[in-house]
Order: C-alpha cells, then sequence, then structure tokens
C-alpha cells in the first residue's frame, strides 16, 4: 500500500514547494488551491466507483492523478488484488519529476521572499 501512494505523495511535496513560493508573491493563491483541491476530490471516485461514470467522462477522470491512487487502494484493500504497475512506473516518474521541478522552482524564488515581505 505505501508504493501506491508514493506517487501522490512525490506530486503533493512538488505542488506544494511550488504553490508555497508562488503564495509569497500572490496572496490570493491560497483560494485558488482551495477550490482546486475540492474540485479534484469531487472528481476522484472516493464516493463512488469508477464504473458509475459515464464512459463520455473517464477521460477526464483518468487525468485526475488521485483517481488512479484511490482505485489502486480500492484493488489492495477491498479486492486483494495487485496494484496496476503501469500506472505505478508513470506516477512515480512523473511524481519525482514534479517534485524535483518544485524544489528547484523553491530554490530559485527563495531570494526573493524578503523583499515581497517588506512590501
Amino acid at each position: 500500500m505505501p508504493m501506491v501512494l508514493l506517487p501522490i505523495i512525490l506530486m503533493s511535496l512538488g505542488l506544494g514547494w511550488f504553490f508555497s513560493a508562488l503564495g509569497v508573491f500572490l496572496r490570493d493563491i491560497g483560494y485558488v488551491v482551495n477550490v482546486a483541491v475540492r474540485a479534484i476530490l469531487f472528481m476522484s471516485p472516493i464516493f463512488y466507483p469508477i464504473t458509475a461514470v459515464p464512459k463520455e467522462f473517464l477521460t477526464y477522470f483518468y487525468l485526475n492523478p488521485l483517481s488512479y491512487v484511490v482505485e489502486d487502494a480500492r484493488r489492495i484493500l477491498i479486492w486483494g488484488q495487485l496494484p496496476d504497475w503501469n500506472w505505478l512506473i508513470y506516477g512515480t516518474l512523473s511524481g519525482i519529476i514534479i517534485a524535483i521541478l518544485g524544489y528547484v522552482f523553491f530554490q530559485r524564488v527563495q531570494k526573493e521572499f524578503p523583499r515581497c515581505l517588506i512590501t
């Protein structure tokens, strides 16, 4: 189960670095992130199975990385099956890339933080 959570942890870490650095410059970014997190929550199959989603909307649901994590967790915990290894590999690689990009962005703009807090 921890392997299934690794991609979303890495993506959250990278996006956290990015949006926390961006939040220093754009104070209202917190409101946008709040709405985006709620939209991602309701566009993932947490409260309902993915089979309940009409076929024409499945593409949008699979653009949400949380959908894969929820489906794999359900597959492991409820059905006793193995996770989707393709998603695990691609999700972990994309999570590593997002974490590295978020960290690099945070490090680059970190020197500007004191200047923004004075004004």
